[in-house]
């Protein structure tokens, strides 16, 4: 694939916080930052998917808003449990 230089200006604390988590996951700066940037621009095109079906098929109603968030409960309890189990 070819690649491109570039130069950003990045503030201090988020220049350290890249290089830390960098480190931590194993990768080279640029490695994290481009896979960072691939996730924000992923998250966009989520966002922008949503705001196209919203379009056509209109916002959820209540009941819907509540059983995700009921669902989203469920997993998040579910995934607390089997870190603790773990």
């Amino acid at each position: 694939m070819p690649r491109q230089n570039r130069s950003i200006s990045i503030p201090d604390e988020i220049s350290q916080a890249i290089d830390e988590a960098a480190q931590a996951t194993g990768v080279t700066p640029s490695a994290w930052m481009v896979e960072a940037a691939r996730q924000r621009l992923a998250v966009g095109d989520g966002l922008a998917a949503m705001d196209e079906y919203f379009a056509m098929a209109g916002l959820p109603s209540d009941d819907d808003v509540e059983w995700a968030e009921g669902a989203l409960r469920r997993a998040q309890a579910f995934h607390a449990a089997a870190e603790m189990a773990s």
